[in-house]
Formats: C-alpha cells, sequence, structure tokens
C-alpha cells in the first residue's frame, strides 16, 4: 500500500509548510497532488475521502503530526463491511 500512496506522501511532505498555514490544525484528505479538504477529526476525512473519491487510494493526513499515525483503523470502525469489495 505505501507505493500506492507515494505520491501523495511526498506531495505532502514537499508542501508541508504551506498546508499548515492553509489548513491549521486540520487532518486532510489527500488523492494524487490534490488537497480535497481539511476536517476537523482523521474520521470525517476518512469517511469523506470513502464518500467522494470512490474506490481509489486516499491519503488522510493531520498537519500537527506530518509523520502520519502509526494505527490504522479497523474497516468496522469506518462502516465498511466485511463483505464489502473495494
Amino acid at each position: 500500500m505505501d507505493a500506492i500512496l507515494a505520491t501523495e506522501k511526498r506531495f505532502f511532505q514537499e508542501h508541508h509548510a504551506e498546508l499548515a498555514k492553509q489548513y491549521p490544525g486540520k487532518y486532510l484528505l489527500i488523492q494524487g497532488e490534490h488537497v480535497y479538504g481539511g476536517y476537523e477529526t482523521h474520521d470525517k476525512a476518512v469517511r469523506a475521502g470513502i464518500a467522494h473519491l470512490d474506490k481509489n487510494p486516499f491519503l488522510v493526513r493531520s498537519v500537527l503530526n506530518p509523520e502520519g499515525e502509526k494505527l490504522v483503523a479497523p474497516a468496522l470502525t469506518i462502516g465498511v463491511p466485511l463483505n464489502a469489495r473495494l
């Protein structure tokens, strides 16, 4: 999965300073080299990604934690059923 999100991670790292100013304290929803919004919580950003970016991979990162969270949320916590085809 890391290779899939390499573009998003590179974009976030290269533009972190300006993104932190534009979206202070927010979780960013990133796909490719585009920010689709800043959200108050990680959960809201993930839900927006699922709702608006279809089944395509996306990255959610906090501007306050540029290295990213090391915890991966189980699919059921965001409403993805076990038999869902992603």
